[in-house]
C-alpha cells in the first residue's frame, strides 16, 4: 500500500488529484507505460506534495526511457537543485553530470 504525504492546508480535491495520478504513474512506469506516467506526473508536478522530489524522479527517468533527454536533465535539475536532501539527489545529480543525456 502507498501513502502519500500531502500539506495539511491542501483541500481534498488537491489530495484526490495527487494520491490518483501519482499512483497512476508510478504504476505506469513499473510496467513500461512511460507515455502514460509523463501525463499523470505532469498534471501534478506543480503541486506543494511532500512527495515532489519522488515526483520529480520518475518524471525524469520517464522521460529518459522515451528518449526526451533535455527535458528528463531540466527535471533533474529541478530535482537536485530544490532538494538536495533527497534520497534522489544522488542519481539526479549523476544524470546532470553525464555526459550523454540518455
Amino acid at each position: 500500500m502507498y501513502s502519500i504525504v500531502t500539506p495539511a492546508y491542501s483541500s481534498d480535491k488537491i489530495n484526490k488529484l495527487l494520491k490518483s495520478d501519482f499512483l497512476k504513474g508510478y504504476k505506469s512506469t513499473q510496467i513500461g507505460q512511460y507515455d502514460k506516467a509523463i501525463r499523470h506526473f505532469s498534471k501534478i508536478r506543480n503541486l506543494d506534495a511532500g512527495v515532489r522530489d519522488y515526483l520529480l524522479y520518475y518524471l525524469g527517468k520517464s522521460l529518459l526511457n522515451e528518449k526526451r533527454c533535455d527535458e528528463a536533465r531540466e527535471v533533474f535539475v529541478e530535482l537536485a537543485q530544490n532538494y538536495p536532501d533527497s534520497r534522489w539527489f544522488a542519481a539526479a545529480d549523476g544524470q546532470i553530470r553525464a555526459p550523454e543525456p540518455c
